[in-house]
């Protein structure tokens, strides 16, 4: 099965020049109980600048083509120049599900991800337990209707909200849910690209976008990005390899300013197999 996935990725290799002193390793991610399990694969390329991590995700962010092209592109300059040090970037907690607040120990960023009406409960849990002083985000992966939206951050005023991440799918209906709420709208699944961006921008659909060094485009590509955004933003990852994350925390450490919490927690994974693609 392995042999399969790899030339699945030789094949898409076939597109790109991959210079001779870049190393091409195949991974297979392993994610802990609670989580899908989908046979995530990928691949890290390793060269002078660093290494890089393409690994699509299904249902998320499962273009290869960008994901190799953003990987390519991120190793094949110099970083650039950090302005922060790692102990400077605050890092939000991650709940899933109720049994994630037993893991919660002072946090002071916590990240929700509410798909639907019983996750409201999950919500108030995490401000009953770790107080007042908590800012708590919810991530809702543009799992509502506009309505079906407002009904959440209604049940929810009460709980202080930092801000909504993606709670309706695309643009357009985030814009009208914006002009309908006053909690801070973030766009991450729908704020992808320079056109992503611009429609934004446009329709005054966000108060905020969720960065993320893959989706796009590498990490020249989300520099760009926060450029031309030009207001508040937040780092994140998805669910990555230690390679993925360093190139996050490089992202963060080298933008003009840090806001919020980064969603560059490490990811659950059990085992990474790791292993040359050519042989």
């Amino acid at each position: 099965m392995s042999e399969d996935l790899k030339q699945h990725w030789r094949d898409e290799l076939e597109l790109f020049y991959v210079p001779e002193d870049i190393s091409v390793d195949w991974v297979q991610l392993d994610f802990e109980d609670g989580y899908e399990k989908y046979g995530r694969d990928g691949i890290i390329f390793t060269g002078l600048n660093g290494a890089s991590e393409a690994s699509p995700l299904k249902g998320y962010f499962d273009n290869s083509y960008a994901c190799i092209r953003g990987a390519l592109d991120s190793i094949s300059f110099d970083w650039p120049e950090f302005v922060r040090g790692v102990d400077e970037i605050k890092i939000n907690n991650l709940v899933s599900n109720i049994e994630d607040i037993a893991k919660l120990d002072a946090a002071e960023y916590v990240k929700v991800k509410v798909l639907n009406f019983d996750d409201i409960d999950t919500v108030k849990k995490v401000r009953d337990t770790c107080g007042p002083s908590t800012k708590i985000r919810i991530d809702c992966n543009g799992s509502f209707e506009i309505d079906d939206a407002l009904k959440v951050l209604d049940s929810l005023k009460a709980c202080d909200l930092e801000f909504v991440e993606q709670p309706c799918a695309t643009n357009e209906e985030n814009a009208k849910l914006r002009m309908k709420t006053e909690t801070l709208i973030a766009l991450d699944e729908s704020a992808n690209s320079r056109e992503d961006i611009d429609e934004i921008q446009t329709l005054e659909a966000a108060d905020l976008i969720v960065v993320k060094v893959q989706t796009a485009g590498g990490i020249f590509s989300a520099l760009d990005i926060v450029d031309q955004w030009g207001k508040d933003f937040v780092i994140s990852s998805m669910m990555e390899t230690q390679v993925g994350l360093d190139l996050g925390f490089a992202l963060a450490r080298s933008v003009p300013e840090l806001k919020y919490a980064c969603g560059l927690n490490e990811s659950p994974i059990n085992n990474i197999v790791r292993e040359p693609l050519y042989s």
